[in-house]
């Protein structure tokens, strides 16, 4: 039987990691969650994990720096990162974007956030980049 792949959700709203990780735990994985960025970076430490969902404004640390930390820590710095976002993400000229190997616009549908975490985890990375034209049953989550 294959392995859960674990996932930290990181995200200072409580809404959106409760939202997260019910997409999450539906499609099998198993998942953690931190509501600030040095507590992601404790767990990250404590506990092993495939993936991390990481909210880029969040107070005190934000996601950007959580993001460099991880890079710059030999022991974490292969998880791969999936940026969560409302803010618009450009390749290239957002400052850390290449860090990151994926990425997920708020407010993001389930399908957006499946196929990301999905691409990211065989390694293909992705960019979900928002409400599209998708079905009415995947209706997107709040910001």
């Amino acid at each position: 039987m294959k392995e859960q792949a674990r996932i930290l959700v990181v995200d200072d709203s409580a809404e959106v990691r409760r939202l997260l990780r019910k997409i999450l735990e539906m499609e099998g994985y198993a998942v953690s969650e931190a509501q600030d960025g040095r507590e992601a970076l404790q767990r990250l430490h404590d506990e092993a994990m495939d993936l991390v969902l990481l909210d880029a404004m969040m107070p005190q640390v934000n996601g950007w720096q959580v993001l460099m930390a991880i890079r710059e820590d030999e022991r974490i710095a292969d998880v791969p990162v999936i940026i969560c976002t409302a803010r618009d993400i450009v390749p290239g000229e957002t400052p850390g974007w290449e860090k990151a190997d994926g990425a997920i616009h708020k407010p993001f549908r389930r399908s957006e956030v499946i196929e990301v975490v999905k691409a990211t985890l065989e390694g293909a990375g992705g960019i979900a980049t928002g409400p599209e034209a998708t079905p009415a049953e995947d209706a997107p989550t709040p910001t």
